[in-house]
C-alpha cells in the first residue's frame, strides 16, 4: 500500500545519484523494505537497527506514527549518523480521518473512534500524526497513486486491525472495558462498510539531504 502511494517506488529521495551502499531501515516491521531495496541495491548493507559509531548514506522512517516520543530527536539523530552526501526520508501519516465532500460527519462512529485513537496516543506521550508535522524541515512531495485502489487496500488494513489497534490504548490509556470498545468496534465497522462515507487519511513523505564536505559528528 505504501509503495503504491508513492507511484509504486520504495522511496523519492534521488538516492540513486550516490548508490547507497550503507542503510538504516527504522521501524522495519515484516522487513518487505528492505528485501527489495536489498534487490534494488544487492551491494549495499542494510541494517534495522542503529550501530553504534556507524554512519550511513541513506535512512528510511516509515509509519512510525504513535511509536516515537522525541520526533525532533529522531531526525536530528538521523542527520548526525547520515554520511556527507546522504539522504534521510520519512514517510508517514495524519491518522485524522476527513473527507472533501462532508460524507464524513461527526455523528458517524469511525471519526468519533479515530478521535478517541488519537486522545489515547498523545496521552501516551507519542504523536500520532507526525506527517504534516516533518514538512517543517524538509522538501515536501505530494502524495500520488490511485486512490481507489489504494482506499480499497487501506479499507481492508483498518478493518482487520482495528481490535488489534484499539484494544490495548482504549483499556490502558483510555480506561474503556473490553466491552465498551467491542460495542463501538461493531458501529466502525458499519461505517467501513457505508459506500457514501468518503473518508481518507493523508499520507506525507519528506526528504533531506546532508550536504557534502558536512563534517561527520
Amino acid at each position: 500500500m505504501m509503495t503504491m502511494a508513492m507511484g509504486h517506488r520504495l522511496y523519492l529521495a534521488p538516492v540513486k545519484d550516490i548508490n547507497p551502499q550503507k542503510i538504516l531501515d527504522i521501524g522495519t516491521g515484516t522487513g518487505i523494505w528492505s528485501v527489495e531495496m536489498g534487490d534494488e541495491y544487492p551491494s549495499a548493507v542494510l541494517e534495522d537497527e542503529w550501530v553504534p559509531g556507524d554512519n550511513y548514506d541513506y535512512i528510511h522512517c516509515r509509519y512510525m506514527c504513535g511509536a516515537i516520543r522525541n520526533w525532533p530527536a529522531l531526525v536530528r539523530n538521523c542527520y548526525k549518523h547520515l554520511k556527507p552526501g546522504g539522504w534521510v526520508e520519512f514517510q508517514d501519516f495524519d491518522l485524522l480521518y476527513r473527507s472533501d465532500n462532508e460524507s464524513l460527519r461527526s455523528e458517524h462512529q469511525l471519526l468519533y473512534w479515530d478521535k478517541q485513537f488519537l486522545e489515547g496516543v498523545n496521552r501516551d506521550g507519542k504523536d500520532p500524526s507526525p506527517g504534516p508535522k516533518l514538512k517543517g524541515t524538509m522538501a515536501e512531495r505530494p502524495r500520488s497513486g490511485k486512490p481507489k485502489k489504494l482506499g480499497l487496500y487501506n479499507h481492508w488494513q483498518i478493518d482487520e486491525g482495528l481490535e488489534a489497534f484499539s484494544l490495548a490504548l482504549f483499556t490502558r490509556v483510555l480506561k474503556w472495558s473490553p466491552e465498551e470498545i467491542q460495542v463501538l468496534l461493531a458501529k466502525v465497522r458499519n461505517d467501513l462498510k457505508d459506500p457514501t462515507i468518503h473518508a481518507y487519511i493523508n499520507f506525507h513523505v519528506v526528504y533531506g539531504h546532508k550536504p557534502d564536505g558536512s563534517v561527520v559528528e
